[in-house]
């Protein structure tokens, strides 16, 4: 996908305090009430500022849009937007790493749940597995306690490459 328009579409319209505040409300409200493969992953906060987002609705458009994240892993992130996105819709979001490089990452809307007014949690199954430690600084003592789901998600994301290079 390519986009043509330069600047993002802030569909959430709100300032960072209350963006914040927001994320933190979803991830009270919501802990461990998900379910599926996405959410035997191990997940990681991910809230710095917002994200632009590339959509290409159902009917073809593409839309560039900021949102919010919310959490990270190795095969997807969960963002809050100030608008519904079906599920399938293909999207590119541009990340930047720790380093500072900015990335784009591709996949596909797996999940969007209305969470209050305008706003929606939108869930995207990344194309190809990201190496997580590029985006999130990852505590030693996070390490210890989740090393087993680290493992097995670097032993999901080592499959799939493998299956894709076969292929």
């Amino acid at each position: 996908m390519s986009h043509s328009v330069k600047k993002a579409i802030d569909t959430i319209r709100m300032g960072e305090p209350e963006k914040a505040a927001i994320v933190s409300q979803m991830n009270r409200d919501t802990k461990g009430r998900h379910g599926g493969k996405f959410d035997r992953r191990l997940r990681l906060p991910f809230q710095g500022g917002d994200l632009d987002v590339e959509v290409q609705h159902p009917n073809g458009t593409l839309a560039l849009l900021l949102m919010r994240p919310r959490n990270l892993s190795t095969h997807g992130i969960s963002l809050l937007a100030g608008t519904y996105l079906h599920v399938d819709t293909r999207c590119e979001i541009t990340m930047l790493t720790l380093d500072g490089e900015r990335l784009r990452v591709t996949g596909k809307v797996s999940f969007c749940h209305h969470f209050s007014g305008k706003l929606h949690e939108v869930r995207m199954l990344f194309e190809h597995p990201i190496e997580i430690e590029n985006f999130v600084d990852i505590p030693d003592e996070f390490l210890d306690v989740h090393a087993k789901r680290i493992k097995r998600d670097a032993v999901d994301a080592a499959e799939a490459e493998a299956a894709e290079d076969a292929a």
